[in-house]
């Protein structure tokens, strides 16, 4: 069997992810062959973008990629990962590493692998790619989470110097969603903050310059002290006179966001403060939660 460290590695997929994934395992001296070039005249253009970041081939097509490498990374769209598997069934793969970089899918999707002697598994870096320049700022303390057979690509991974947890199958959707929760969801909510400072007449441009230390420091001190420690506001201080103004004020979009999360921060306040009575202020956010239900955005 072929150490991890001499492994030649291909890629099926050349978008964010597979030239971001390239480019740091060859920067880390990893033996990166090249990408798969087949599929089409697009798929040719973006295999010699990924192949010239990482001084490596295309190959003509996902059959010649898989033939030639020992770990092969299909990083494709979730939904086009099943096809490439379906297409890659002529080839003997077996003792090598297939892995997709889905954070949603499990291995499943590499139906009979097993029976071919394949290592299948799933490796998601937990870490945005914003685009194709093979630059990912964080990968290399990011952690991965591997699930499958993994042993030998979670080895790979620990090499690098990254962190590699296990997921189990069942668990990917909901870890997933933690993630999307971390990165989208939060531009979701500072974007929130950021339309209801626009519409207390702060102009767009001072709004985000004027909230980027709270942004900064609030994640600084979640990742220094924990949840609890670092909440303050209003929910904090249980004060109910404070949130109800708020609800009152806020379009009626975003009344019901605010009430659901603040419903959450009274797990962190009752964690922080112990025996104090919340219920009052509970009881006020559930009624406001339940009652917004047509007033939400998309109604």
């Amino acid at each position: 069997m072929i150490a991890v460290n001499d492994m030649k590695i291909g890629f099926i997929g050349s978008g964010k992810v597979g030239a971001g994934l390239g480019a740091y395992f060859a920067a880390r001296g990893c033996r990166v062959a090249g990408y798969s070039g087949g599929g089409g005249a697009a798929r040719q253009v973006a295999a010699r973008h990924c192949a010239a970041l990482t001084a490596s081939a295309v190959f003509d097509s996902d059959e010649a990629l898989a033939n030639g490498c020992d770990l092969i990374f299909i990083t494709v769209p979730d939904g086009q990962i099943a096809e490439v598997w379906r297409g890659l069934e002529r080839c003997d793969l077996a003792g090598k590493i297939v892995c997709h970089a889905s954070g949603c899918l499990s291995s499943g999707v590499f139906g009979g692998a097993a029976a071919r002697g394949v290592c299948a598994c799933s490796a998601h870096p937990m870490c945005a790619f914003p685009d194709r320049s093979g630059r990912v700022p964080g990968l290399d303390s990011a952690y991965f989470t591997v699930e499958g057979g993994g042993d030998r690509i979670k080895e790979f991974l620990t090499s690098l110097g990254n962190k590699a947890l296990a997921v189990p199958a069942e668990k990917k959707a909901l870890y997933h969603a933690a993630n999307t929760a971390a990165s989208n969801l939060v531009l979701a909510l500072l974007y929130l903050a950021d339309d209801c400072l626009r519409q207390s007449g702060i102009s767009g441009e001072d709004a985000l310059r004027a909230i980027t230390p709270l942004i900064l420091g609030n994640a600084r001190n979640i990742c220094e002290n924990g949840f609890a420690a670092s909440l303050t506001g209003p929910v904090e201080r249980n004060d109910l006179a404070t949130v109800k103004r708020h609800l009152d004020a806020l379009p009626a979009e975003y009344g019901g966001v605010y009430a659901r999360l603040s419903l959450i921060l009274t797990r962190l306040a009752a964690a922080k403060h112990g025996e104090r009575d919340g219920g009052e202020l509970r009881r006020m956010l559930r009624g406001y939660a339940e009652g917004a239900g047509e007033k939400e955005f998309f109604s």
